[in-house]
């Protein structure tokens, strides 16, 4: 079965044809059987009340278009039922029959709200033609009413889901307020990226019993959005049956599903995501609902984009917080078996819908084993226990100790045409030595992305310092023998004792690696002059004043004794080798720079625009903010400046979305050169829109900046790419929106006086 196009008529499937009902009064039997025939030959649905009382309890209990009757009858008369709908406020049409010399009874009940007469004895023709103008009249009356609601539910839709940044709740709102004029059984919200490789899906699945809800990424390659990024337009197909099931496509929502129509969201041409609705019915889709839901994507499009960047954001800010709170557990965890059990438990935490696992390697060192601990689940699709070095995910990165992305071999795909799920494979690796591979596979089949790569190598940096630091740990514990061993051998690891005044005692090969330092040369001196940095000097002259001996767990930057800088966890515990007998400390130093890197690395993906490299939105209003309180702190001048590009719209509608891409890449790279270093900052504010933050600057001197910028653009572009950019000057007092605002405005005065041109003046001149 091919999808086809709403707006195609050869799309359509019969449904059953549509009759309006029609009411017949009249207390002569003979009258009301004749009409009922006529009107039933005439394709109306027609029902029958032999006096008024009948009629108006029939009108309580149905729904009618058209009423028709006698006004002269015994008891209820015509105008009693002209009263009745008035006052009910029914809004159908009511057709008088009166006899030819009553003509001014008729009249009569035009003025009492009739909507027309017709005079026995009548003509077919007359009476055919003022039935079907009542109906007309009534179809008319129902577009209307159907119009105004559905503009509403699209205003209502459209401020509620704009006053929320909550993916969740915006999901809700949208399947809440739907079913008042869409029919579905499965609904879903599609959040599209199509630079990335996969798809975030909220589905919602709807019985009589429950309404359960969940979130499910996906491939971008799924075979079921084919049509929709090939069309770039709305979707419906009216008889699902020849399409593969929700088991077969691995999407629930299509379950059961006969009918279904997928809506696409755009912003200035970019997908930002769809709406799709499915129903069990064959054929629940047509013209009038897929334009009313193409107008809500068009009127929510931007909210849903603006809540995925900050569902976005926060997702790799609640990584950071992540990398820091496992370190932090790890630390406590000096039992390597507990260690590990601890390190898979915390990510499982947070990563449920993933298979996270580590393995390290057996005594040969010739394969690796995967954890195990009492208690854990095995289910029948696990992995193997066991991994052959260079075999496997697992084993190809143990090898190389090279983070790789791993394709499940054939053997393991699905049967369907779903991609098949990868495997991410990250050795814990500290100083250059792999001590285990961490791996985590997801079963929805999408890529990684960059920046879930870097967190789950930070967090593989955290588990292999952990685990170096417990293995040091169970051999300090065995005996003074060994530890005197492990001294020596921990040619990586700094590890020092120093007595109660801070001297130090012993300083092992480690210690001279990493600070530079002779053991001859280091011990008897302070512990001060080895270990050289501003917070180690505070932490070591407090602890002759720790009266309770608390142990020390910080991280630092350090400079050795060849004035190198590095990062270093430093842990500090009092050596006490027998009650009240404290003898000074043990200081363990383990270089972490490369974990340190990792974090930060992961932190500028939280404030850098993907595609150009510039900051991006969400840093502009920090960095906004803080340069405005400087600014008034210091009484120095400070300009804003927003710029967007003539004619980017037409050259990405002509060479294409890819061509349109590389285009803003040059731009941000143009940016970056011409702006002042260490100074001035660029960000890229969303779309062809760009923002310069110029501080100590004053107009004069801004607008020489940007207007080389726009020289050197239109240079660079040969002149089919040009820049409007307005510039305002800040002005004590003003508020965030205010400042961006009076630059904006000045953007959109360069753009009236036709482009390719920097405005710029005191924002307080404006009106």
């Amino acid at each position: 079965m091919e999808p086809m196009n709403f707006t195609s008529p050869a799309s359509r499937i019969s449904a059953p044809a549509f009759k309006w009902r029609i009411l017949v009064v009249d207390d002569e039997a003979g009258m009301v059987e004749s009409l009922q025939m006529l009107l039933t030959h005439m394709g109306y649905e027609v029902s029958t009340a032999q006096d008024g009382h009948s009629a108006t309890e029939e009108l309580r209990r149905n729904d009618y278009d058209v009423v028709i009757t006698d006004l002269m009858m015994d008891g209820t008369t015509g105008y009693d039922i002209l009263e009745f709908v008035s006052a009910e406020q029914l809004n159908i049409p009511v057709l008088v029959v009166t006899g030819l010399g009553s003509v001014d009874a008729a009249v009569k009940a035009l003025k009492q709200g009739a909507y027309d007469y017709i005079l026995k004895p009548f003509q077919f023709d007359s009476f055919r033609s003022c039935v079907r103008r009542a109906i007309e009249k009534r179809q008319l009356e129902l577009i209307q009413r159907l119009q105004n609601q559905r503009i509403t539910a699209v205003a209502s839709i459209a401020k509620a889901v704009t006053s929320t940044l909550n993916l969740d709740e915006i999901f809700q709102i949208i399947v809440n307020q739907s079913r008042e004029f869409v029919e579905f059984s499965s609904a879903a919200l599609a959040l599209i990226n199509e630079q990335e490789q996969f798809i975030d899906l909220f589905t919602v699945l709807l019985d009589q019993q429950s309404t359960p809800q969940f979130r499910l990424r996906v491939s971008s390659a799924h075979p079921f959005f084919a049509e929709l990024f090939e069309r770039r337009g709305p979707v419906i197909v009216l008889d699902a049956s020849g399409e593969p099931s929700g088991s077969d496509s691995g999407l629930a929502l299509l379950e059961g599903v006969s009918s279904y129509v997928l809506v696409p969201m755009l912003v200035k041409e970019r997908f930002v995501g769809a709406l799709f609705f499915g129903s069990g019915n064959a054929a629940a889709y047509h013209h009038q609902e897929v334009q009313l839901l193409s107008l809500i994507a068009d009127q929510i499009g931007v909210a849903v984009d603006n809540a995925r960047l900050l569902d976005l954001e926060q997702r790799r800010s609640m990584q950071l917080e992540l990398v820091n709170s496992i370190g932090k557990r790890l630390t406590s965890a000096l039992v390597v078996e507990k260690l590990l059990e601890t390190a898979v438990v915390l990510l499982k935490d947070h990563f449920p819908q993933q298979r996270i696992d580590i393995s390290y390697f057996d005594e040969s060192k010739g394969s690796l084993m995967r954890t195990q601990w009492p208690g854990r689940e095995q289910d029948k699709n696990s992995r193997p226990l066991q991994a052959a070095l260079g075999e496997g995910a697992v084993g190809r990165a143990a090898m190389t100790g090279t983070t790789g992305v791993f394709a499940h071999p054939e053997s393991e795909q699905p049967a369907t045409g779903a991609v098949p799920p990868a495997e991410l494979a990250v050795p814990l690796k500290s100083e250059g030595e792999v001590f285990g591979v961490l791996s985590i596979e997801d079963t929805s089949g999408y890529k990684f992305t960059e920046s879930e790569i870097a967190f789950f190598e930070a967090v593989a940096s955290q588990i292999a310092l952990a685990w170096r630091n417990a293995k040091l740990f169970e051999q300090i514990r065995k005996s003074k023998v060994y530890l005197e061993l492990v001294l020596n051998a921990a040619d990586d690891t700094s590890i020092i004792s120093i007595d109660r005044e801070g001297r130090v005692i012993t300083f092992n090969s480690g210690s001279e690696t990493l600070l530079g330092f002779t053991a001859e040369e280091a011990v008897g001196r302070p512990i001060q002059e080895i270990i050289v940095s501003r917070r180690t000097r505070a932490i070591f002259n407090n602890l002759g004043k720790n009266v309770s001996r608390d142990c020390v767990e910080e991280e630092v930057r350090i400079s050795n004794q060849g004035k190198r800088a590095f990062w270093a966890r430093i842990v500090i515990r009092p050596i006490e080798p027998a009650v009240d007998l404290f003898v000074g400390f043990l200081i363990i130093l383990t270089d972490v720079t490369q974990r340190v890197r990792l974090e930060r690395k992961l932190k500028q993906l939280t404030v850098t625009d993907d595609l150009t490299g510039l900051f991006n939105q969400r840093h502009f209003f920090e960095q906004l903010r803080r340069e405005m309180e400087r600014a008034s702190r210091r009484a120095t001048s400070f300009s804003l400046c927003i710029f967007d590009l003539d004619k980017f719209k037409r050259y990405n509608d002509s060479q294409g979305h890819l061509a349109g891409d590389h285009l803003l890449k040059a731009v941000g790279r143009r940016v970056a050169k011409e702006i002042r270093t260490k100074i001035d900052t660029a960000f890229r504010y969303g779309g062809d829109e760009f923002v310069l933050i110029l501080p100590d600057t004053s107009l004069a001197q801004a607008a020489s900046l940007v207007d080389r910028l726009r020289a050197a653009v239109q240079q660079d572009f040969g002149g089919v790419i040009g820049i409007s950019a307005g510039i305002a000057e800040y002005v004590e007092g003003q508020s965030e929106k205010e400042f961006i605002e009076a630059a904006d405005q000045l953007l959109y005065e360069a753009k009236r006086q036709g482009g390719n041109r920097v405005v710029y003046r005191l924002a307080r001149s404006l009106p």
